[in-house]
Formats: C-alpha cells, structure tokens, sequence
C-alpha cells in the first residue's frame, strides 16, 4: 500500500497523496496535493469513502472532487457553463467538507445512512432551488420514523446540506430553518439490584472469563459502553487505584470522551479485580484492556458483547430485559444508597451536578425520605402513645 498504507486505496507518493478507486468499471488514480502526515492520510481515507459512497448511491460529480484532473477533463467531467445543483451534488460536497474527521467516524457513518435511505431517494435529482419549504415540511411529516430521536438526528445532515446551499448563494432563505425537532423524552434510568448485577457478572464469567471481567467493571464503575473498550492499560493507575476516562471508542475508532470531559473514577475492589484479572489476556497484547475474546482484538463496538452475553445472561436468569447501557445507572444508583454525596457521583460520572439531580431525583429523593423520617423519629424517641395513655388510665 505504500508508505503509511494502514488506510485502503490510499498511498504516500513523495509529497502528495494518491486515491484508488473503481469508477465505471475501471481503476481510478487521482493525486491530492498535500503532505503524507497522518492527519491528511487520515482525511484521504475519508474522503475515499465519501467517495465510494456516492459512487453507490449515483451521486458522484468527478469535477466536485477532483476539478484539476486530467481524466475528468478529456471526458467532459468539468463543465466551463453555468449549471444547476442538483441535492445529490451538494450533499456531496457537505460529506466531503465533512471527511477531514471534524465529526467523528460513526456520526459520519450515521449521516450517510440518514442520506441514502431517506433524503437521496426523495431529492436526488432535484434542483436544489426547487426544494420548498412546505414539500419539505409534507414530506418530513408523512414518513413513519422509527422514533421522535431517529427523525431528529436524521434531520441534522438535511439541515447542513441547505444550510451550505444558502451559505454559496444557491438559495435566497434556508428552508430548513424554520423545521425545528421534536421534543424527546428522557428514558429514566432502570437500573438493577446489586443482587441481580451479582448474578449476571457471575452467568457471563462462567461462559467466558474476558466478558465476564468486561460487565463486572462495567457494573462498578459506571463508565459509559463506549467509554470501556477505550479503556488502555496506561490508563490505569493500580498505586492510586484509578483509572482516567478521556476516550471513546465506536466503529473501531478512539475518540474523545462525550462533553470532551477527562474524569478520573475511584475504582472499587470489584472494579480492581475486574481488570487485574484482564491483565493475562491482554496486558502484553497491546494498550486496550478489554478484548472481544473471539477475535483477540479490542472491541469495535458496544454491540457484540451485549448480543453475545448480556441479552442471553438475562434470558437466562429470567430476569427483565434492560439495555446493557443500565449498569451505568446501577452504579449510580449504588452510589447513592451508599451515601455518597451527590457532588462526588455526579463526578465520578462525569455529569454536571445539574444533570445528575435531572436524571437520579428519584433516588436522591428517596434517599434524603429516609434521612427526614429518621430525624422524626429520632425526635419523638420513646414518647408513650394517646392510645396506650387511654388504655391505661380507665384501668
């Protein structure tokens, strides 16, 4: 693959960068006119994708990608007249503004998905002066989304798309503008007991000892999916007995953490055991300390172990069916049983005291019940019933 060639059709030529392509049933080379540095390697290979992409969805104008190459100019690809843009052309060009890794891998990967199963084959060919606001609120209104997020999200590339179209000059008012997003509603945690998350841990470590040490520091830490199969062992601190939480991982790429938040987490002996117990596995097999031990290489996603050991863990044990993503919430729900401030949960969650009162006031609540009918108690002590006093006094 050439120098620096981890990325596919993508290589180092001196001191520029050459794409590889099939275009109409034949191989493609085009050269981009800028240093081999990782960061440009890494935009090539996006840009290849985007690419590739649009190949496949019919999209494609060579002379946007390409406006200097030889190929696209003895072929009639550069047009030297004025012409429309159709959507498909400038989606394009927003996917490709979008490949120098601003966003992060799996969004853009989601993007793409919301364009070629939704928006392409609605406004493909269409002029984008010709797309309206009311067809373009009709049509959002009649398709039957999956959910009120899914429409939301989906409407976030539609957004920018129209948005660089005004911003060139193509339009003389967004349209999308006024379409805003519905409102979602909160999904409240549902954590499980501590005897429950007992059993599971236990279930999965008999079926594979990996999976099992993966759930049992998931349950004790409460570290988002993503957040613990970006875990590396430089991470971990066994002398202060913390690990630093400052990535996450999704599509088999490291990003930064949600809120670009670095936390450190007070690890729990449970948690301590967890990992110590990985270090057989994958302690001198590279920096993750989680592996899918079916491939013996870090987790790509947060999808496989939960189809592989969470789902058939709680079908097995017959207890009710939750997202793997409630041992985040168990653990804070702990926290708080526990007694622990607020102020350091909410820190060792990496959320702002604000959200965490937002999202736990149920136990906070309950909790600081306990605390008030506690005082009352204590306060009446031993004061002898009216009742008792009634008894008594007609004997």
């Amino acid at each position: 693959m050439g120098r620096g060639g981890i990325y596919t059709g993508i290589e180092a030529r001196g001191e520029s960068i050459r794409i590889t392509f099939q275009y109409k049933g034949r191989r493609r080379r085009e050269t981009l006119r800028i240093k081999p540095t990782s960061a440009n390697m890494k935009y090539a290979a996006r840009l290849r994708d985007t690419i590739l992409y649009e190949i496949g969805v019919g999209s494609f104008n060579y002379a946007n990608h390409f406006p200097n190459s030889r190929y696209a100019n003895d072929n009639g690809l550069i047009s030297t007249h004025t012409q429309s843009t159709t959507f498909a052309e400038m989606a394009g060009r927003w996917l490709n503004s979008r490949a120098h890794g601003e966003i992060a891998k799996g969004t853009l990967i989601k993007y793409r998905q919301a364009l070629s199963s939704t928006w392409l084959p609605l406004f493909k060919d269409r002029d984008m002066t010709q797309i309206k606001y009311s067809e373009l609120l009709e049509t959002i209104g009649t398709i039957n989304w999956k959910s009120t997020k899914t429409r939301n999200n989906a409407l976030i590339p539609l957004r920018q798309i129209f948005d660089m179209a005004y911003r060139d000059g193509l339009l003389p008012s967004d349209p999308m503008v006024r379409i805003k997003n519905l409102k979602v509603q909160r999904v409240p945690p549902d954590p499980l007991s501590q005897q429950e998350a007992e059993r599971i841990i236990g279930w999965i470590h008999r079926r594979d000892q990996q999976a099992g040490n993966y759930y049992q520091c998931s349950f004790y830490t409460g570290m988002r999916p993503e957040e613990m199969i970006a875990l590396q062992w430089g991470d971990y601190d066994c002398n202060r007995q913390t690990i630093r939480v400052e990535r996450a991982r999704s599509y088999g790429e490291d990003k930064t953490v949600k809120n670009e938040k670095v936390r450190d987490i007070d690890l729990t002996p449970q948690a301590i055991s967890a990992i110590e117990a990985q270090k057989p596995f994958t302690f001198l097999a590279g920096r993750h300390i989680f592996h899918n031990p079916r491939t013996g290489q870090p987790w790509d996603d947060q999808d496989k172990q939960r189809i592989n050991f969470w789902n058939p863990a709680l079908k097995k044990l017959g207890i009710r069916h939750r997202r793997a993503y409630e041992t985040r919430h168990t653990y804070a729900t702990m926290m708080l049983m526990a007694g622990c401030n607020p102020a350091y949960a909410a820190s060792q969650m990496g959320h702002s005291l604000q959200m965490f009162f937002s999202i736990y006031a149920r136990w906070i609540r309950e909790r600081e019940d306990k605390k008030e009918q506690e005082k009352l108690r204590d306060f009446l002590g031993d004061a002898p019933l009216m009742s008792q006093e009634k008894h008594h006094s007609t004997k």
